[in-house]
């Protein structure tokens, strides 16, 4: 499973170069002023449209988002629209939605919905360095294209306030610990370390911690290390992996002499603070940020 992390970026990669060609997009169309019924097939709107109490009723990958996120969850009767790159047009025709709601991403399939109007989003900018205000921007965006505007700025002052509350909590209980090192394993040698431009960055600066990081981002806000990457971190920093963590591959860990000496092996007691997490979607925006908050003081 973790090699899947890792190659899905590339088949990622390439949609996303398509899909950020201007001719992809789609042309401007009359969008409903009160949109009751949407279609996405991106997780990040969907997540966001459920926070705004919209939910969509049908987005892309149903059955396989609780491998890539626990929280936000999806709304119990969600429709799947099939592979989030290759949605099954014949069902979106027949689900007569109010509005699409596209993105970069997938911009390649805006000419499946038929006549339903499709809003595109642009998301978060691409920066080295994200901040609270560039993903609460992103929020008002997509709330202003179906008439949340007050709902999202309800949504907004409350969870930067559940931010700082969780960020205390998290002190309390680690009073040493003043950064985080979040990374995936795709193997005992293969590690996505998360950074500056990952939601991850200013959910901890909102926590009133840090976000260790081990270089610049790339697209996705993160930069591949390897295991003796991880001798750099201060006994102040915890090591947060984010599942995929398989037994197996902890296993393997356990039975590494540098893992041994990093003092984080889960099959001892871990002289160092190591916090595994629930599948959080790193790609996403303020939802993926209190999903991660609150998987750190759950875990």
């Amino acid at each position: 499973m973790g090699l899947k992390v890792f190659n899905i970026g590339l088949i990622v990669l390439t949609v996303f170069m398509v899909a950020c060609d201007d001719t992809a997009k789609p042309s401007a169309q009359a969008l409903p002023q009160n949109p009751q019924s949407i279609i996405t097939p991106d997780w990040n709107v969907a997540g966001t449209l459920s926070a705004l109490g919209l939910p969509p009723v049908a987005t892309g990958d149903v059955k396989s988002y609780p491998d890539w996120s626990l929280e936000p969850a999806l709304p119990n009767g969600t429709i799947d629209l099939g592979a989030r790159f290759n949605i099954n047009p014949e069902l979106a025709h027949q689900l007569s939605a109010d509005l699409v709601i596209d993105s970069a991403f997938y911009s390649h399939m805006s000419g499946l919905y038929g006549d339903v109007p499709v809003y595109f989003y642009h998301g978060v900018a691409q920066k080295e360095v994200r901040h609270w205000d560039d993903y609460a921007n992103a929020t008002r965006e997509l709330a202003k294209a179906v008439g949340r505007e007050r709902e999202a700025e309800q949504y907004l002052a409350d969870s930067r306030a559940e931010l700082a509350t969780l960020g205390k909590t998290f002190k309390d209980s680690y009073p040493h610990i003043n950064r985080l090192a979040v990374v995936q394993f795709a193997s005992s040698q293969q590690i996505r370390s998360y950074t500056n431009s990952s939601p991850f960055a200013p959910a901890l600066q909102e926590m009133g911690l840090e976000l260790y990081t081990f270089g610049s981002g790339n697209v996705w806000g993160s930069v591949d290390i390897g295991l003796g990457d991880l001798t750099a971190l201060g006994r102040d920093t915890c090591l947060v992996v984010i599942e995929p963590f398989s037994p197996m591959l902890q296993t393997e860990l356990s039975q590494n002499a540098l893992w041994q000496g990093l003092g984080f092996d889960t099959k001892t007691k871990s002289e160092r603070c190591l916090l595994v997490l629930p599948p959080v979607w790193a790609f996403g925006e303020i939802p993926s940020m209190i999903g991660f908050a609150r998987a750190l003081n759950q875990s």
